[in-house]
């Protein structure tokens, strides 16, 4: 089985640097619809037997065009949510609201998946919403599973599925917007396995 993960395309927080996960919720810029756009025709050639997304806006119009292309559906999966960052959502985006918001990410990425955002959710229970989407969908029997989701959960899922935890050059990569990363599930002795394959493609995409 095959998972393809995209991250959504461009979208006004991408520009601001908002915190956007349950409030802010912009639609796709015109940069982030064109690349909604070569990303499905990327995808034109390939069956999807499942494609599913998150409930934020940026990213279901992300799989609307991949569904046009592709001449297939989308289900929304509410555990593909962003990180659910809590209070830090609606603080003023200054100095300190960024300051702390990387402190909570380098603990996580440092193995305290126990640290939590105020009001939000911690390591360990962005990781354990992002695997259940997966363990629901592998038990499927499908070939290819296409999730439209976004950069951080995408990142933290990764890791953890593939076993890249203490992988500290994983964690400084880029994760372009509309980026096709692609994992490659197998079963052994009833346990799956999961190995990365492609991480964040971005040859697709032009302009």
């Amino acid at each position: 089985m095959e998972i393809l993960l995209i991250r959504h395309g461009e979208n006004k927080a991408n520009i601001t640097r908002e915190f956007s996960c349950k409030y802010v919720d912009y639609p796709l810029t015109e940069k982030g619809q064109m690349q909604a756009q070569q990303t499905a025709e990327a995808l034109a050639s390939l069956q999807i037997d499942k494609l599913v997304s998150s409930p934020l806006l940026r990213a279901m119009q992300t799989a609307e065009a991949i569904c046009k292309r592709t001449k297939s559906t989308f289900e929304v999966a509410e555990e593909l949510r962003e990180i659910n960052v809590g209070d830090l959502e609606l603080r003023p985006l200054d100095d300190s609201a960024r300051q702390y918001f990387f402190e909570v990410i380098h603990a996580w990425n440092r193995g305290n998946l126990d640290k939590r955002f105020v009001g939000g959710e911690s390591g360990k229970e962005l990781r354990e919403r992002f695997c259940s989407v997966i363990k629901k969908y592998v038990e499927l029997p499908i070939e290819r599973l296409l999730l439209v989701g976004h950069a951080g959960i995408f990142l933290n899922g990764i890791a953890h599925l593939c076993h890249l935890d203490n992988d500290i050059e994983f964690y400084a990569q880029s994760h372009p917007n509309c980026s096709i990363s692609k994992i490659e599930v197998s079963k052994h002795v009833g346990q799956y396995c999961f190995e990365l394959k492609e991480w964040c493609d971005t040859s697709h995409l032009i302009g």
